[in-house]
């Protein structure tokens, strides 16, 4: 009987397990990949997400990047995400975004 609940118990972890480890889809929304990043981020510092946020929300709003130049971004991202990788790639990738965009960097 013992048996029978160990086995279930290793069934039911190792299943949240694999949940857990899922890759993050970014969608292809502006307002939604900010508040996805922001979740992403925010799982390892909060209060730095903010700060990031409020920084990097009106730059990736505004029209220094093209649609199809956000597509090739949220492209990136997702691959990133596949590879799972973690916060500090993903905060390089992201402050490079906003660096071209913020120092008026030619496309």
């Amino acid at each position: 009987m013992k048996l029978k609940h160990i086995i279930a118990l290793l069934f039911v972890l190792g299943f949240m397990q694999l949940k857990a480890q899922a890759p993050r889809v970014f969608t292809e929304d502006p307002v939604k990949f900010v508040d996805e990043l922001y979740d992403l981020f925010a799982e390892a510092d909060k209060r730095d997400a903010k700060e990031w946020r409020e920084k990097f929300e009106p730059v990736w709003s505004g029209s220094y990047y093209t649609p199809e130049e956000r597509k090739w971004i949220y492209a990136l991202a997702n691959t990133m995400s596949k590879k799972r990788l973690l916060v500090p790639p993903f905060k390089s990738f992201v402050n490079t975004v906003y660096g071209f965009a913020n120092k008026n960097q030619p496309h």
